[in-house]
C-alpha cells in the first residue's frame, strides 16, 4: 500500500520491514465491518474553533469528501497540489506552508 500512495510522487520509494512491523491484519480486518455500518453522523455542529482539512490533489478519498464538507461546512477545506493520499510527504513544501498559515506559525 506505501509503495502504491508513493508511487507517481518517489519512484525510488520502497517499503521495508520496519515501517510495517507493527501493523496487523486481525484488527484492521475486525474493524472495518463495523465502521462501514455504522451510522453517519448527525447534522453538523457550529464548532467555536477553525478547523482545517486537507487532502492531496490526487487522494484516495473521491465521494466522501463532500460527506466530510457536509458535517463541517465552515471548515476551511485546502487541496495540496502535486499530492496523493501521503500529502505532507509529497509536497512537504505546501504542506507545512499550509499547516504555518492555519496556525498562524512564523
Amino acid at each position: 500500500m506505501l509503495e502504491n500512495y508513493n508511487r507517481e510522487y518517489d519512484s525510488a520509494f520502497a517499503a521495508t520491514d520496519a515501517m510495517v512491523e507493527n501493523v496487523r491484519a486481525e484488527p484492521i480486518n475486525k474493524t472495518r465491518p463495523h465502521i462501514v455500518d455504522y451510522p453517519l453522523l448527525k447534522d453538523a455542529i457550529d464548532y467555536r474553533f477553525p478547523i482545517m482539512i486537507t487532502y492531496g490533489q490526487q487522494d484516495i478519498y473521491g465521494e466522501s469528501k463532500r460527506h466530510v464538507k457536509n458535517r463541517f461546512p465552515k471548515a476551511t477545506f485546502v487541496e495540496i497540489e502535486n499530492a496523493g493520499h501521503i500529502a505532507w510527504r509529497h509536497n512537504k513544501e505546501k504542506f507545512n506552508n499550509t499547516l504555518s498559515e492555519f496556525y498562524r506559525i512564523q
